[in-house]
């Protein structure tokens, strides 16, 4: 079940999801769970078919790391 703490995050997470569609071009299609670093954490799929994203890997991707 989803905690409105988990909820808040994805609206936090939304301006770098946003940013991230601009600079690649790309639109999100499917925001899901995942546990990959022990912890649930969001997944945003996006268009590109490149398969899921972390926040951490966003912000990565918008800083070119």
């Amino acid at each position: 079940m989803l905690t409105d703490a988990f909820l808040e995050q994805d609206l936090r997470n939304k301006k770098y999801v946003e940013m991230f569609c601009g600079k690649f071009d790309v639109k999100l299609t499917e925001i899901c769970i995942t546990q990959e670093n022990g912890n649930p954490e969001h997944a945003y799929t996006f268009s590109d078919d490149l398969g899921y994203y972390t926040i951490k890997g966003i912000k990565d991707s918008l800083l070119n790391k």
